[in-house]
């Protein structure tokens, strides 16, 4: 997706530079999972959500710098890089609906249990949950749970 934002921003701007900085800045975004390395584990996950780089209070902050002090299509680029990493994730993890905001990470003390409360809920992992993808093809996720189904029953004998 960051690909595509600094495409745009380079036909809009006519800089080149603004692909590889948007896609930089969208994967560098992750390297702060390199934090969790060190966190302790309960239950099998780990103990706390630190990830410092993955907050939407550092978008409004380039945002507001962008309109305000930034006119350079290169930090435009990396800014839409950012919030597109960011957007991303919010929709695609299974998180609490405040989780991307570090403020509310720092108030619930970055406990992974305030922060994805379903993944220590036994009723997580005794229904599968739909992929991401279900929600906007309703027709072919229902189509792959009966394929899955067909196959738990063994009917596959063609019989």
């Amino acid at each position: 997706m960051s690909g595509g934002l600094g495409g745009a921003v380079w036909a809009a701007t006519g800089e080149p530079w603004a692909v590889p900085v948007a896609v930089a800045v969208g994967v560098l975004t992750d390297i702060d999972h390199l934090v969790d390395v060190f966190d302790g584990v309960e239950e099998g996950y780990k103990l706390h959500m630190l990830r410092p780089f993955h907050a939407w209070e550092f978008a409004a902050l380039g945002v507001f710098a962008l309109f305000a002090y930034f006119n350079n299509p290169l930090y435009l680029a990396a800014v839409l890089g950012y919030i597109s990493h960011i957007a991303l994730d919010e929709v695609g993890n299974t998180t609490n609906s405040f989780a991307y905001f570090m403020t509310y990470r720092a108030f619930v003390k970055f406990k992974r249990k305030r922060l994805t409360p379903h993944v220590f809920s036994p009723r997580h992992w005794s229904q599968s949950s739909p992929p991401f993808w279900a929600k906007y093809e309703p027709t072919i996720y229902q189509l792959w749970r009966w394929y899955k189904g067909r196959g738990s029953r063994g009917d596959r004998s063609g019989a």
